[in-house]
Parts: C-alpha cells; structure tokens; sequence
C-alpha cells in the first residue's frame, strides 16, 4: 500500500530526517492495520456467510436447518389453494366386497312407536368398517426321519426339501425385503416389527441374509435398470456419503425421466464414476464437482445448485454481489419455467 503524501518532494526533502522516519514509520503501522483489517473482514465475512447458509442457499441438507429458524417458503405467484383442486379424480373410499353384512335398524320414534311395527324400511347409506385381522402364520414343520439300511448298515438321513431349505417362503422373504429396501428400516426395527405384528422372533443376521437373497434376485432387474440408464442421451448424476457396517461407503446415482439407478463403491473417485457410467457418453447434468467439470460430451450444471448460490449472493453485503445474485436468480427461474415440461431443457 503505497500513501500519497499531501507535499512536494521539494518540501520533503527540506523536512528534517527525525521527522520524515516519524511519518514513514507511522506509515508502516497504518500499512500493517490495513493488512490485518482486511483478513480481520475477509473472516467476518466468511463467518457471517456460515451463519447465513441453510438448505435454501446452500449445499446443506434440509434437516440441519435449525427448528426455530426455519427458513420461510417463498409461495410462488398464482400457487395453487391447498387441497383437492376442482375437476381432479376423486380419491375417496371406495366400497370393498364385505365378510359379512349386518342390518342396523332405526330405533323407536320419538311419537314411541318402535320400528318392528313399520312396513316402509329401507336401506339409505352404507357405513364400511375395516379391521385388520389376526395375522396366524403358515407354519409348516417337516419331521426329518432317519434310518439304518437292512442291505449295508448305513445310516440314512432324510434331507429338507430344496425349495424349503431357507426356513422363510418368499411372501415373508419380499415382506421383509421391502421393510429393508423400499422402506429403509433397520434390520432392528425390521426385527421389532415382525416380533410385533407375526410373534416371530427373528436374528438380525438372518434378516440380513434373507435381504442378501432378495438382491440376488432382482439381480438381472438391476442390471437392465443400468442399460436404460446408460441408453439415456440425459442423465443427472451425484454422490453422496452411505455407510456399511460404520464404513465409509460411496452412493452414486443415475437419473434420468425413465429410471434411477444406483451404485454404491468404496471411493468417491474417477474410477467410481467410470463403472457407474460405464460406456455413457451422453449430456452430464450436474452440481460443481471438479470430476463432472471436466465431462466432454455435453454438461449442464444442475440449477437448483445455481439457484441455492444465487441466493446466498443476494444476502451478500457488497452490492455487486447482490446485483448479480439477483440476475443468475431471475435468470435461472426463467429458464425453468420455459423448460418446466422438459427436465433436459438446455441453457
């Protein structure tokens, strides 16, 4: 930082030594407060965009906004009342075949004349009871016997039928597959519930390999899963944290309007990518990781992400930033309004 001093270099010269290493040295020290005023703002401004940050201008996830500090939903122009709109199909419940049917007759007038006495009843409204029933198991026990052959002496063991052998029939193996998969419960509250609701008390080893079974499975749906994805010209793709057994795993992901697939790996890398991909080399939409930047078939960066970023330019203190918050805002609600009916729209 160099100052402009308010003389000549003449008056300078002419001032006395003493006095000139006075000011240079009261120079230096405004030089160094400067320095350390800017870092001190630089640190203040990055705390002051930390406070700020929440799942609306940032990368973080909904539920680590603080529940007293909820940010408030912008309700867009012309939205929608809450509720069923006029004109859309009904929802409502619909009559069920019954078990069995009970004639509930009106009880005696208020005049006192009781209904047995009437000859004009009729039925004018149907009120549906449903009840879940007691859930009894199909248990079956198969009585291995053994025996010694008249011929050599051996003994011999019958053996449990192939199709049996797991202990579990495929109604409870999906069951609980789709309680582990579909539903994401633990394998401790998967175990609870059927305690809970079937009475069978059930290892959480055991529920893992009957999931172990269910992915062997829809092995070969999975893998014609991936082929769609890969045929797709448009694909969204992201990563994110998942955890095995406290292990730090990868969950990688391929969007596109047909399917999602998914891919978990043990690194957050190139090579990850690449096996996600495979031979994919169609239009990459994603946020700002280095690794989608460097994509050569056709990139578009995701606008929720330029959005989220977008608003935290707006809350910015420099005036310049705000300014073009506000510009890449309105700019990217606009293209997402012209592309609301194509979730590939190109900027």
């Amino acid at each position: 930082m160099k100052f402009d001093r308010p003389i000549s270099d003449a008056d300078w010269q002419a001032t006395a030594e003493p006095v000139r290493q006075y000011i240079v040295s009261l120079e230096d020290e405004l030089r160094a407060i400067k320095t350390q005023n800017d870092k001190l703002e630089k640190n203040n401004e990055k705390l002051e965009k930390q406070k700020r940050q929440n799942s609306t201008n940032s990368s973080k996830p909904p539920s680590s906004d603080p529940p007293y500090n909820k940010p408030k939903r912008e309700k867009p122009k012309g939205e929608r009342k809450p509720g069923g709109q006029k004109g859309h199909p009904g929802h409502g419940q619909m009559l069920l075949t019954p078990n069995n049917t009970q004639n509930v007759m009106p009880k005696c007038c208020g005049c006192g004349l009781h209904s047995s006495d009437w000859d004009n009843l009729r039925p004018f409204h149907t009120h549906q009871h449903i009840e879940l029933p007691e859930i009894e198991m199909d248990i079956t026990h198969f009585v291995l016997h053994q025996g010694q052959c008249p011929r050599c002496g051996k003994i011999v063991k019958a053996q449990v039928p192939e199709a049996f052998s797991t202990g579990y029939g495929p109604r409870f193996c999906a069951f609980i597959a789709e309680l582990s998969g579909i539903k994401a419960m633990s394998r401790r509250n998967v175990q609870q519930l059927v305690h809970s609701v079937f009475d069978i008390k059930i290892a959480t080893g055991t529920i893992q390999k009957v999931i172990d079974r269910a992915s062997e499975a829809i092995a070969s749906t999975y893998e014609r899963i991936g082929q769609v994805a890969r045929s797709s010209q448009c694909n969204f793709i992201d990563e994110t944290s998942w955890f095995e057994k406290h292990n730090l795993q990868w969950l990688w992901v391929m969007v596109n309007t047909m399917v999602a697939f998914f891919r978990i790996d043990p690194k957050r890398s190139k090579q990850a990518f690449l096996e996600l991909i495979a031979d994919w080399k169609g239009i990459l939409i994603s946020d700002g990781y280095g690794l989608y930047c460097k994509w050569v078939h056709g990139r578009q960066t995701c606008l929720a992400h330029l959005i989220r970023k977008a608003k935290a330019l707006i809350e910015s203190r420099k005036l310049n930033e705000r300014r073009g918050g506000k510009l890449t805002l309105q700019r990217n609600i606009d293209v997402m309004r012209v592309g609301q009916h194509d979730p590939f729209f190109p900027v």
